[in-house]
């Protein structure tokens, strides 16, 4: 007997070839819903890893993202009621900086450095007010730019003296002692030196509206302390 594709076909159609083996319908409609359950399982373990991936993507994007403005308490490892951390470093005419100074008195310590530009802003509102004796005790935290000076903040902010501190930290040590990955970044600590509140400052009434800010809200804290 001759066959042809055609004809071979239409019996493997019909669930038998010539030799009487292959899959009869009945086997057919049997293996059709292990076949169905397989595909409706993995198409659940693709929705379920579709899923998990969105998860862990969009919690990462939080963690980067992080808010311009306005109070804080994650973009820093210090949060509001821990110790602030005893610090040194470079004064800005010589000469070294020591925190342990600032022991029993309550004070701002401001991370900042020129050429960007919101610290620039920064720094131009809080130069007319330590001139002012507005802000009670500043310690302002910086590193000298690419040509190793201060641009203008020489020019707008006062010498240093009791009441302004610029401290030029050694690389990144006092930012990364703190846990400060932006700028300008402000912590308020106390006299006892617990930090108060963890902040992004926009301009020096945010500087003041801290309790240890004005020259006013320092001493109240400082009397609180004692």
């Amino acid at each position: 007997m001759r066959f042809s594709p055609l004809s071979l076909w239409r019996k493997r159609i019909g669930g038998v070839d010539e030799r009487g083996c292959g899959n009869s319908p009945v086997d057919t409609l049997r293996v059709a819903p292990i076949v169905i359950t397989a595909l409706w399982i993995a198409v659940a373990l693709l929705a379920t890893a579709t899923t998990v991936l969105f998860l862990v993507v969009t919690a990462l994007a939080k963690a980067i993202v992080t808010r311009p403005t306005g109070e804080s308490t994650a973009l820093g490892k210090l949060r509001p009621g821990a110790i602030a951390p005893e610090f040194s470093g470079a004064s800005r005419r010589g000469g070294r900086f020591d925190s342990r100074s600032l022991r029993g008195e309550p004070y701002l310590l401001l991370f900042a450095h020129p050429g960007c530009k919101p610290c620039d802003d920064l720094i131009r509102s809080v130069g007319p007010g330590l001139a002012e004796n507005r802000l009670r005790r500043l310690v302002l935290v910086s590193q000298l730019d690419s040509r190793g000076g201060l641009q203008d903040w020489d020019t707008v902010l006062p010498p240093d003296s009791r009441a302004m501190h610029l401290v030029l930290e050694d690389g990144a040590d006092v930012s990364d002692l703190y846990g400060v990955s932006i700028r300008p970044y402000a912590f308020a600590v106390d006299a006892g030196g617990t930090i108060v509140r963890a902040f992004v400052p926009s301009d020096i009434d945010d500087l003041l509206d801290s309790p240890s800010g004005s020259a006013a809200g320092a001493d109240a804290t400082r009397e609180r302390a004692r």
